[in-house]
């Protein structure tokens, strides 16, 4: 790319893309084909955790009429509420497609390659526009797109939002410069498919700082990008909002500040890895907390970020376009960081907004190492350095490592077929985590061992898991279901979720009936009927559902108090 007259390189490379419509609509039709045979084993595969409560459950997006619309636009709505987020354009998506593929888990597997093509064709146009190389680009973009990590957020079908909220900021970035108006319009969609699209603002608003003419006036841009912030803020109080709700935060990386600074800087270092070798991926990790000083995860942390942080200083000093990538991996890791803990503290996805500011960062690096080394006026009488077999060589290289991050992800979405396949790969990863307790207490309810039973759960418990009233119809456990130790521990673990509860009261109905259910798991039946009665008044999808549970409920206390009048067992109330 070359810059016009009186046009400095960097503000020249960040407002020209530098690939053809038609090209780019052939890569992504060519993405979209390779990732249909490197995810074909998860193609098949069928709805898993959270896949339950965003599609099969979520009533608001099962018919989508004008109330249950105006629900998910509420920002203090139920929708946000049961999500957790406030995240209409992802509803609305959602909506939109099971209308079409219904409850068959195939339509929204293929939408997501289909997505993860489109981010990976626009990353690839992005690259370009900041310096990168076509070569370079193209390796880079071939990375993201067959990074075994990013397997997860593609092949669950409920991560569908991580996906088309990374494209919408992606088309922000690069409608910006020259298309101001649609860009702010990606921008506000992003944020609303997912908050962590608010990446897109500080890192277009060093870009477009870096791209000042020489005597330092910025294009003309400013009052856009102040309404995209405006937007962000806007946005930011609702979301908050439906993010405290859930009971999931807590403090999961021990008890004392050292073990948690020193498992947050050793959960940096695992990330690092993941990103630069695929080590380690897998589903629902929980690894150990790092309780020493001589842990080694610890230590690659340390060093991992004083290298990264210390080129970030580097290049933000300096005013590189370079500075950009690394604002964007450092916020997209700042929320997933564990400065405020949760539940499983490493997840494969999470990398899905970090690992395209590390490629762009690195590659940038690289060719100004190579534009600046100082061996090459030495190795140019090297065969080696001669054009034609340089490139035979890294293109040989980048075969090499493209063939190998598609075995690694083919090898990877095996594990989405099911969620059993899912719950051996995760226990396995994570010997001491909830997936491992979890499985564990189902081979236990399979030989009868109820006491082996309780122990797994509330082991599993300990760590955060909180699912305890889907335990009584869950097939697994049928074979303990009247077993005295099992139905003491789902007293206990029910008592554990109503205590958890009551720092965020619930108001959401979805989460009125399972608090209900845990009070009916105790037996308290008053407090049961309240709350049955409280989600009907709030309203919402499940109303039905609720008021053939306040029925059943209120005829289960009639012939309690009938059999306690003719002497009969007392049940507590």
């Amino acid at each position: 790319m070359t810059p016009k007259a009186g046009e400095s390189p960097e503000r020249a490379s960040l407002t020209n893309a530098g690939v053809p419509a038609t090209s780019s609509l052939l890569l992504w039709l060519a993405a979209t084909l390779l990732l249909l045979v490197v995810y074909y084993p998860a193609l098949r595969g069928t709805f898993v955790s959270d896949d339950l409560g965003y599609l099969v459950s979520n009533g608001w997006i099962h018919r989508l009429n004008l109330t249950d619309l105006r629900e998910i636009l509420d920002p203090w709505g139920g929708p946000a509420n049961f999500t957790l987020n406030f995240a209409p354009v992802n509803l609305l998506l959602l909506a939109l497609q099971w209308s079409l593929f219904g409850a068959n888990p195939l339509g929204y597997h293929v939408t997501n390659i289909a997505i993860h093509a489109l981010v990976s064709v626009l990353l690839l146009l992005l690259f370009r526009r900041t310096g990168i190389g076509p070569r370079a680009a193209f390796f880079g973009a071939t990375l993201f797109l067959l990074h075994p990590a990013n397997v997860e957020a593609v092949a669950w079908a409920s991560q569908q939002k991580t996906l088309i909220a990374l494209a919408l900021a992606l088309g922000a970035l690069l409608l910006h410069p020259r298309r101001p108006a649609l860009g702010a319009l990606c921008f506000g969609l992003a944020i609303l498919t997912k908050a962590l699209a608010g990446f897109a603002l500080p890192v277009a608003a060093f870009w477009a700082w870096a791209g000042r003419d020489e005597e330092g006036a910025s294009p003309p841009r400013g009052g856009w990008l102040a309404l995209w912030a405006a937007a962000f803020c806007l946005y930011a109080v609702p979301e908050f909002a439906a993010f405290r709700q859930g009971n999931e935060v807590g403090a999961t990386l021990g008890h004392d500040v050292a073990t948690h600074l020193r498992t947050m800087v050793a959960l940096g270092a695992r990330y690092v890895v993941m990103a630069l070798t695929s080590f380690g991926v897998g589903p629902f990790h929980q690894p150990p907390l790092v309780t020493s000083f001589r842990d080694p995860w610890f230590w690659g942390g340390l060093v991992a970020g004083l290298l990264l942080g210390g080129r970030t200083f580097v290049t933000l000093r300096r005013g590189r376009v370079e500075g950009g990538f690394w604002i964007w991996a450092a916020i997209g890791y700042a929320p997933i960081s564990q400065i405020v803990p949760f539940i499983f503290p490493l997840a494969d996805r999470y990398l899905y907004f970090i690992l395209p500011g590390w490629i762009g960062a690195g590659l940038l690096a690289w060719q100004e190492a190579m534009g600046r080394s100082l061996l090459a006026p030495r190795l140019r009488g090297w065969r080696l350095m001669h054009s034609p077999i340089r490139d035979r060589v890294a293109l040989g290289f980048a075969l090499l490592a493209s063939t190998g991050l598609a075995l690694r992800s083919n090898a990877q979405a095996w594990l989405w077929r099911s969620e059993a396949a899912l719950a051996i790969a995760a226990a396995r990863g994570s010997p001491d985590g909830i997936s491992a307790h979890l499985w564990a207490a189902r081979e236990a309810a399979a030989r009868g061992d109820g006491a082996a039973v309780a122990k797994e759960l509330r082991a599993a418990a300990d760590h955060g898991w909180n699912d305890v009233v889907s335990l009584p119809d869950q097939v697994a456990f049928a074979p303990v279901r009247q077993d005295p130790q099992f139905q003491a521990v789902l007293v206990e673990l029910a008592g554990r979720l109503i205590d958890d509860s009551k720092g965020i009261p619930p108001s959401s109905q979805p989460a009125l009936l399972v608090l209900a259910r845990a009070h009916e798991l105790r037996g308290e039946r008053a407090e049961q009927r309240a709350l049955l009665k409280q989600a009907i008044a709030v309203g919402g999808p499940m109303t039905e559902g609720a008021r053939k549970l306040l029925v059943e409920a209120e005829r289960n206390e009639a012939a309690a108090k009938a059999r306690e009048e003719r002497g009969g067992s007392k049940t507590p109330n």
